[in-house]
């Protein structure tokens, strides 16, 4: 309302702006936003204050509507569809023009961005595409569109690999989020001309594969020395976790296998799961406990310490099969009653990692006992997402209110108008005089990934005016290594872009001939950690001519993550075609704790 004030006020013409005042201050009043701010702890009037300069919507001297509905969306109420990725964004674009104006077209864009400010350093801000969409919804040859109520219907298949909405802050200066903006453009016949809206829209990210993918990171031993640094002898443990891709409240399930070589009790067991948001090259992070249980009394074997004697007498006999104890208790599912099984919050955040924002949850087992000081650990880390599903259903979340972002510069940088919010319900009344035909948006004119880049500009675009895109020739894709890891550097999801190109004859005798260096390498250049074990699995799968071979799998077992390593190998034996000639050289690079792991896979391969 202040700001529809402070925009009649600066015209002078209270009577002749009267009427585009009060449609300011309706429009306003009408948008997501505006209902956000004044439930944000009656920090409303704080929120207007922040909110950028508004464009009045007119071309010429003409004020008119322009807004985006969604389908299935409601006209009132918070209950609002979200978008899932690799699902179907429906909606429309409506207009009302109350007379003939001057334009060469309509256009919807869809932007999804990684943007973050850093209070340290000389680069404040910074930004990296995730999506971009120029859709044309129709165009005028004439330059004129005339006077009447236009709704112009889209389809958008959104692609599978985009991250969820997200945010984190941690100061007014410091701040990250991945954000979507859909943005509606009348485009005008000249440059400055063109009427601009837009609204955000919240993304859920795909659900995650209906597979299990379980870890068993490598068992801890620890020696217990009391306050006086006496040794009381050591406490080996492991855990192991089921399915480590887990989906936003959904349960947690892990087994504990101790062996307790010390004159220590072990009184409880510490369980917890951190989520921690950095950005800007973790040179501003966040992190939160999103579960703690602080007090776990697992029924396991090797809990009970040991007498002094009991101790002399293991050693002396010189056998340690302790990882052996370990792995057989873990990985027993006759006792279900062992099994422990920890809540991940509906709230959380999805692990992501952008080039400028991650998203990481661990889950940290630590045994206690009166010492303290020396108690073991182990961590694990998870991939959080949406739950998997086994059937199509219409997914729809309740999100609460975004909290909005402290305004980054009191100046406006750029000099230019911002766009309107856009409305999101047609007018009371409504009544189209023209329908257009629905567009669906090519495949090919949705562009995943980019480079980050630094902003001087708070985020924004330097003008609020769009590119409308102008058709050109794309440069070939030669398939070379060199080219392929380029790409994977800016795409958001290296396994969809390794399948799209496995899919391409133009590339399939880039994969067929992979050396085991270049295997090495392009599974070193994968953004996802958790997407090592699939990406070498459907690699391998192409190499061709049984020339995939343990040379593949060692140079595999080197560039992966280190609690991807089991998983790799169960991945790939498989397809190792020299298996029966080669087997030690992979067990040479293999710990004793893999080895035990992975000796039921080898023998099932041989």
């Amino acid at each position: 309302i202040g700001e529809a004030r402070r925009q009649q006020d600066q015209y002078g013409e209270k009577g002749k702006m009267g009427r585009e005042a009060s449609w300011l201050t309706s429009l306003w009043l009408s948008t997501d936003d505006e209902k956000e701010a004044d439930n944000a702890g009656g920090r409303g009037s704080e929120a207007r204050r922040q909110q950028p300069r508004l464009q009045v919507p007119k071309m010429g001297n003409v004020p008119i509507t322009l807004g985006i509905k969604i389908d299935g969306e409601p006209s009132h109420g918070s209950e609002i569809p979200t978008p899932v990725a690799g699902g179907c964004l429906s909606g429309m674009v409506f207009a009302d023009i109350p007379s003939t104006a001057k334009a060469t077209s309509v256009v919807l864009e869809l932007r999804g961005e990684e943007l973050a400010r850093s209070k340290h350093g000389a680069k404040k801000y910074a930004i990296r595409p995730i999506v971009t969409l120029q859709l044309q919804l129709r165009t005028f040859p004439n330059q004129r569109m005339k006077r009447g109520k236009y709704e112009f219907p889209f389809s958008i298949d959104l692609p599978a690999s985009l991250p969820s909405s997200v945010r984190a802050c941690k100061s007014p200066s410091s701040w990250c989020e991945v954000k979507y903006v859909l943005r509606a453009i009348i485009v005008g016949t000249k440059s400055g001309q063109n009427t601009v809206s837009q609204r955000t829209m919240h993304v859920q990210s795909a659900p995650l594969p209906p597979i299990l993918y379980p870890v068993m990171v490598e068992p801890v031993t620890k020696l217990i020395a009391n306050a006086m640094r006496s040794s009381k002898g050591s406490i080996t443990f492991g855990v192991r976790v089921s399915n480590a891709h887990i989906g936003r409240g959904e349960d947690l399930e892990l087994r504990i296998g101790c062996r307790n070589d010390s004159t220590v009790n072990v009184e409880r067991v510490q369980a917890k799961v951190k989520e921690k948001v950095e950005w800007m090259g973790a040179k501003e992070s966040t992190k939160e406990d999103i579960l703690a249980i602080p007090s776990i009394v697992p029924d396991a074997e090797g809990l009970g310490k040991k007498s002094k004697t009991e101790l002399k007498e293991k050693k002396k006999a010189g056998v340690d099969d302790n990882y052996l104890d370990i792995f057989g208790e873990i990985t027993s599912s006759s006792n279900d009653d062992k099994l422990i099984k920890l809540r991940i919050p509906a709230t959380s955040r999805d692990t992501f990692k952008g080039q400028i924002i991650s998203v990481k949850h661990i889950l940290v087992i630590k045994i206690k006992t009166k010492w303290g000081v020396d108690d073991p650990k182990i961590e694990i880390p998870l991939k959080v997402g949406s739950r998997a599903v086994d059937e199509a259903h219409e997914p729809t979340v309740r999100l609460p209110p975004p909290v909005p972002l402290p305004s980054t510069s009191g100046e406006d940088i750029s000099g230019d108008v911002q766009p309107l919010p856009a409305p999101v319900a047609v007018p009371i009344g409504w009544a189209a005089s023209e329908k257009s035909l629905r567009i669906i948006a090519p495949k090919e004119s949705i562009v995943v990934g980019g480079a980050a880049f630094d902003s001087s500009n708070n985020g924004e675009p330097v003008s609020s005016d769009p590119v409308v895109p102008v058709p050109s020739p794309k440069p070939p894709d030669q398939p070379t290594l060199d080219n392929l890891l380029a790409k994977m550097v800016s795409s958001v999801n290296d396994y969809e872009l390794i399948s799209a190109k496995l899919e391409d004859p133009d590339w399939k005798g880039l994969f067929s001939s992979l050396t085991p260096e270049h295997f090495g390498s392009i599974l070193a250049q994968v953004n996802q950690d958790f997407d090592e074990p699939r990406v070498a699995a459907l690699i391998a799968h192409a190499v061709g001519n049984g020339a995939f071979s343990c040379n593949h799998c060692v140079a595999a077992l080197k560039a992966c993550a280190e609690w991807n390593r089991i998983a790799v190998v169960q991945e790939l034996l498989p397809f190792i075609s020299d298996l029966s000639s080669g087997m030690a050289i992979i067990e040479s690079e293999l710990t004793p704790w893999e080895k035990i792991v992975t000796s039921k896979d080898f023998e099932r391969i041989s």
